[in-house]
């Protein structure tokens, strides 16, 4: 019979799991309804542009994209199985050297979220706030402006492995949707770097 602390690990990291498979649907579900937006924008051009000028889009020599190619099953990440190297798509933190980190437009979502928490003397916000921070300063990733997704989860992230880390707390989460950021435990672990 398990014991009641092996059965709470377990449940943990069922909990922890589903809360970032939920987030993780969140990002893609608003990432395809950006799709859909956007080819319906797509079509009303090229239709108004075809009625003006007699021509049809299938008179071009357009080529197709071939389809991503299916997974039997999707990947799992390998972070924990590789130790020192980041997952794919990260960036290296400003608090662990990461190169050129000097300015906000160089930070990591999370980096850049306790930076502006910090200038603006916020200890709470929600992934809400911070978008609205973000486009207030015109900080964008390699992908153009954050989503409110993009941001949750990053943050999300930092809290969930921070727990399992033995680095100093940097997030914690006191409901779902609300960030709390700790500067000390930031600005302390900046300078050990």
């Amino acid at each position: 019979m398990a014991t009641n602390a092996s059965v709470r690990s377990v449940l943990e990291k069922y909990a922890r799991e589903e809360v970032e498979l939920s987030a993780r649907l969140a990002a893609i579900t608003n990432e395809i309804d950006e799709i859909r937006a956007r080819i319906k924008e797509v079509r009303v051009v090229r239709e108004a542009l075809e009625t003006a000028s007699g021509m049809s889009a299938s008179d071009l020599a357009i080529e197709t994209p071939a389809p991503a190619p299916k997974a039997d099953k999707p990947a799992r990440s390998t972070a924990k199985a590789r130790p020192g190297k980041r997952r794919r798509g990260r960036r290296k933190s400003a608090r662990k050297g990461g190169a050129g980190a000097s300015s906000l437009h160089d930070m990591g979502i999370v980096e850049a979220a306790i930076s502006l928490a910090q200038q603006k003397g916020v200890t709470e916000a929600s992934a809400g706030d911070i978008l609205a921070w973000f486009e207030e300063v015109g900080y964008q990733t390699r992908n153009g402006t954050p989503t409110r997704n993009s941001v949750y989860v990053s943050l999300n992230r930092e809290f969930t492995e921070g727990q399992r880390d033995d680095r100093p707390t940097r997030i914690t989460r006191p409901a779902r949707g609300r960030f709390v950021f700790h500067y000390d435990t930031a600005d302390s672990d900046a300078t050990d770097a």
